[in-house]
């Protein structure tokens, strides 16, 4: 019985050890390629809030969505967004979490969405070369934001939002070229 379970460990350790291989040269320069040309939009699948007493209470109660719970909620049918254009930036992300510091009275606007030119803007390959980095600090109001992305040569995205007001929170899902769909949009309306 040891012998087996020892087995199944050492073949799931292997194989995700192998799938995150380091990508080669040209991928790496495609890829920043994409990137840095500041035309892309990250569209969120799943959120990976803080685990918290608050998080599990939510969960407990039967407040989240379907195939959700407290350490991961299923983004499918909600808005969210990171879009890169031109030198500006344009968020909103829904927020699930916890504040550490009070919003306004009445505030409407529970997500995490800012609009404008990102500061301290880092992009480069990643510590593992597995993908692109990108790294900026986004500010709305008095709450500031520092996003992390990892974008990988298959679009798939895996996004880290560090609040001064809220707990931290994950998101991973895709990015998808906005010039190709302008391009599509202009031959639909041409």
């Amino acid at each position: 019985m040891m012998r087996a379970i020892l087995v199944v460990l050492v073949v799931a350790l292997t194989s995700c050890a192998g799938s995150k291989k380091a990508i080669t040269a040209e991928q790496m320069m495609e890829l920043e390629g994409f990137v840095r040309s500041g035309d892309f939009t990250f569209e969120a699948q799943w959120a990976f809030p803080r685990m918290s007493n608050g998080m599990v209470a939510v969960s407990n109660a039967g407040l989240l969505m379907p195939n959700s719970n407290a350490g991961r909620i299923d983004l499918l049918g909600n808005t969210n967004f990171i879009t890169f254009e031109n030198d500006s930036i344009n968020t909103y992300l829904p927020y699930f979490g916890e504040r550490q510091m009070g919003g306004t009275y009445g505030n409407q606007n529970v997500g995490i969405q800012f609009k404008g030119l990102p500061e301290d803007l880092i992009i480069k390959p990643n510590a593992k070369n597995t993908g692109i980095l990108v790294a900026f600090t986004g500010l709305d109001g008095t709450e500031s934001y520092q996003v992390t992305m990892d974008v990988f040569p298959n679009k798939k995205s895996y996004v880290t939002v560090n609040s001064s007001h809220r707990f931290p929170i994950g998101y991973s899902g895709s990015v998808r070229d906005n010039s190709k769909s302008k391009d599509t949009a202009e031959t639909i309306f041409d």
